[in-house]
């Protein structure tokens, strides 16, 4: 899947409900799991355009969107989500590949019972925390997984 199109454009403030149905979609599952208050409320507060990204592919289809933004050394991943008619074609890993050509680190936090950690430790990235919800994860470029986050 190496000779798709894909790319990334800044979002718009009228992108925000694909953004929040897309969220709404997958995290589902997450939030009965977990018993979580409902979480519209937080992704308005949390989702900022100028963080945002929509994943477009072949220039002409809108597949996913992503929020990141700078923090200390790295570039924090807050959220990545690709439609689920869209997963499981190489368009996350591809778009993973795009922010990991810069030399400068990254970090992010996922639920521990997401599927998506196998994802990112497949990336190279490696556990440097956790509490009772999330793994804390961080990936630096040239730098191997410290051994005791190699076990899991």
């Amino acid at each position: 899947m190496r000779d798709m199109n894909i790319s990334l454009r800044a979002a718009r403030p009228e992108d925000f409900e694909f953004c929040w149905n897309l969220y709404a979609e997958q995290a589902a599952w997450i939030v009965e799991t977990l018993r979580l208050p409902p979480q519209e409320r937080y992704f308005r507060r949390a989702w900022k355009p100028s963080e945002v990204r929509i994943v477009v592919l072949h220039n002409a289809t809108d597949v996913g969107w992503l929020q990141t933004r700078s923090e200390g050394d790295a570039l924090f991943l807050g959220q990545i989500y690709i439609a689920a008619n869209f997963q499981r074609r190489g368009i996350g890993t591809r778009v993973m590949e795009m922010l990991m050509t810069d030399a400068q680190p990254m970090t992010l936090a996922v639920v521990k019972i997401s599927s998506a950690v196998r994802f990112y430790k497949r990336l190279g990235f490696y556990a440097e925390r956790e509490d009772h919800e999330k793994l804390f994860m961080r990936r630096t470029p040239g730098l191997t997984a410290p051994i005791a986050n190699l076990r899991s």
